[in-house]
């Protein structure tokens, strides 16, 4: 929920790290998507993350091996 800084306890139980669970982005729809829109809405957040990882001043290894971690498991 907006506002909220604990990890999701559904991220938690799904197993992802704390660090990872409290990153997560979560997007409601009023409708099912097609594949083809999932599709869509994912290649926008990566670009965007992408972009945001270039342009950040944060220098920790650790953000980029969980990024890393997470779209190899999820990707």
């Amino acid at each position: 929920a907006v506002g909220r800084h604990e990890a999701p306890g559904t991220l938690l139980a799904m197993g992802y790290a704390e660090p990872v669970a409290k990153s997560a982005v979560r997007m409601t729809f009023r409708e099912p998507l097609a594949p083809e829109q999932i599709n869509q809405i994912a290649a926008a957040v990566e670009e965007s993350c992408t972009s945001l990882c270039a342009a950040s001043t944060v220098h920790d290894a650790s953000i980029n091996v969980q990024a890393q971690l997470f779209m190899s498991n999820n990707g």
